[in-house]
């Protein structure tokens, strides 16, 4: 009897599966449930769960991923949805059984299709897609001598990825976390709704999506702050054996912040390093240089 039950269950199980494998291939946009494509979505940078979805879902535009979620919304048959940037959660956050994965890196973004800065009353903001790489992002921006106020250290995460985990970097004890440092966000909501918010527009929604590990909605777009680019810099390393004099200077650094840009570092990053000598310390420290300021880059 149990048995009957269990192959029945199977049964059932299989055909709703598989219907909704069709319904999903006649959405816009590449739908695909190659194993291989499966597993690798399946990963991440902490490789320590890997939970298979039943599709991946790479979108052209932000109408394939709102179409997405409305179908995962109106469907007899629940499944979930999870956007996945460019895979640096420690524990599978990202991941979803049995439902749809969104490669947001799959947008590509091409020169030519790439938004020039805007000068606005706010100061100056880029319109960034968010599966797009950090690193795509500060080298367009560079090529008009801007730059984001605040970004990670690690520059091959994707834009959605970091506001939603608070993007914290060397920058983060002068201008905040990089959710800090965001005028507005194109999010799709959990019934497929493309909504705008900022601080003044829809604000409960954007205070949910920044910092919000995904839960609240799918960021697409985002308004990045921007200030001049640097025209050179100096980096310095370091280091240390002790640790009381490692968070000193860290802090004594820190609390420099509301100084003036020539009695201060504009980045500050520590790491501890181990081997068999023991544990090192390293701090890293950052000294920007523009036109007025290039001549003295020796005194520091």
């Amino acid at each position: 009897m149990v048995s009957k039950l269990m192959l029945t269950y199977f049964f059932f199980y299989l055909i709703s599966t598989l219907v909704l494998v069709l319904n999903l291939n006649r959405l816009h946009g590449n739908i695909s449930i190659n194993p291989s494509d499966i597993k690798r979505t399946s990963l991440d940078f902490g490789n320590m769960r890997h939970v298979e979805s039943l599709a991946v879902s790479y979108p052209n535009s932000v109408h394939d991923i709102v179409e997405l979620v409305k179908m995962s919304y109106q469907s007899e048959k629940v499944f979930s949805v999870s956007p996945k940037g460019s895979g640096h959660s420690l524990y599978g956050q990202s991941q979803v059984v049995d439902g749809v994965m969104i490669d947001m890196t799959w947008t590509k973004v091409s020169p030519q299709e790439r938004k020039e800065p805007v000068h606005g009353p706010l100061g100056s903001y880029l319109y960034i897609w968010c599966g797009d790489l950090w690193v795509n992002v500060l080298n367009w921006k560079r090529t008009y001598g801007q730059a984001p106020k605040s970004w990670k250290n690690l520059l091959y995460a994707t834009v959605g990825g970091t506001l939603s985990n608070a993007g914290v970097g060397g920058q983060s004890f002068i201008y905040g976390p990089q959710i800090s440092n965001v005028y507005e966000l194109d999010v799709v909501k959990g019934k497929g709704e493309l909504k705008t918010c900022s601080k003044e527009e829809n604000s409960e929604l954007f205070y949910g999506v920044v910092s919000g590990l995904g839960q609240f909605g799918i960021i697409t777009t985002a308004q990045i702050a921007l200030k001049p680019a640097p025209e050179s810099v100096v980096l310095i390393h370091l280091t240390y054996i002790d640790f009381s004099n490692f968070t000193k200077d860290i802090e004594y650094l820190i609390s420099l912040h509301e100084k003036t840009t020539s009695e201060r570092f504009d980045c500050a990053l520590g790491s501890v390093f181990f081997d068999q000598g023991g544990v090192t310390y390293v701090l890293e420290v950052v000294k920007y240089f523009d036109k007025s300021t290039k001549d003295i880059i020796h005194q520091v």
